[in-house]
């Protein structure tokens, strides 16, 4: 399947809950980018709940579409949105 125009897709490669940040594998160019947690915007097909904490978090493995941004030096994932679950065992 198909990332929407203009946006790429990718998977989770670590995500630290803790700290709110983490980052994605963009499978078109391999490239890792920095994903913040302000910028999940949630699962594709329905809402997205943060944890109790009010943070709102990527699980590794996860399979997500995204917006490639800049932040300071780097690029960045901006308007994350979970398509696939992360398989059992990641």
């Amino acid at each position: 399947m198909q990332a929407h125009r203009g946006r790429r897709r990718g998977t989770v490669v670590k995500f630290a809950r803790e700290r709110g940040f983490g980052f994605i594998e963009d499978s078109e160019t391999h490239a890792q980018l920095f994903v913040h947690y302000t910028q999940i915007n949630g699962l594709a097909d329905s809402k997205y709940s943060p944890d109790a904490s009010g943070y709102k978090s990527l699980e590794v493995g996860q399979v997500v579409e995204f917006e490639i941004g800049q932040r300071d030096d780097r690029l960045q994932a901006n308007a994350v949105m979970i398509i696939e679950e992360a398989p059992d065992g990641c």
